[in-house]
């Protein structure tokens, strides 16, 4: 039986596989073709999967010298980063509104879980000796 929401269960099977068991192109563009099917190809859609890939990073600011994790292609930004400075900001006049009700708290705590999803699809390597 074919998942209901395909990104989802790529998403899924990319928390619950061993990072090392396939290549990151292989899991970008299975990730790419599954947010397609689910989300279907608007422009907005194609325009995202243009930018964003699951792919390599290297950053010294860590002791694992390489990350795979979704990304923006051409800055190699984290989207787990980008979503951390997010946290850092006022609550956006749209997003007040369209939720009238909502509080700065529950902001903060939507951004704060938004990026620790991210940071949850983001596979560590070992510096090589």
């Amino acid at each position: 039986m074919a998942a209901k929401n395909p990104f989802a269960a790529k998403l899924a099977e990319l928390l619950l596989t061993d990072p090392g068991s396939r290549s990151p192109s292989t899991v970008d563009a299975e990730l790419k073709e599954a947010f397609l099917q689910t989300g279907s190809e608007t422009p907005d859609n194609l325009s995202c999967i243009d930018y964003i890939e699951y792919g390599e990073i290297s950053d010294e600011r860590w002791s694992v010298k390489t990350t795979y994790a979704l990304k923006l292609k051409r800055q190699g930004a984290l989207l787990s980063d980008i979503a951390n400075v997010l946290e850092n900001c006022d609550m956006p006049r749209e997003i007040k509104e369209r939720f009238p009700n909502i509080t700065g708290e529950e902001w903060d705590a939507a951004m704060r879980m938004m990026t620790v999803i991210m940071m949850a699809f983001e596979r560590d390597v070992a510096a090589e000796s």
